[in-house]
């Protein structure tokens, strides 16, 4: 079975498992600013 990310966290969380917040951003201006939204460690 192959499942892109989307899908996997979508899967855990609906089953009860903790899913950390993210964001898909396109310039490394929008990273730093969504990294201070969303705290660190940011991968």
């Amino acid at each position: 079975m192959d499942l892109y990310e989307y899908q996997g966290k979508r899967l855990f969380a609906a089953a009860g498992l903790p899913v950390p917040e993210g964001a898909r951003v396109t310039s490394s201006h929008a990273g730093r600013r969504m990294a201070g939204q969303l705290g660190v460690p940011v991968v």
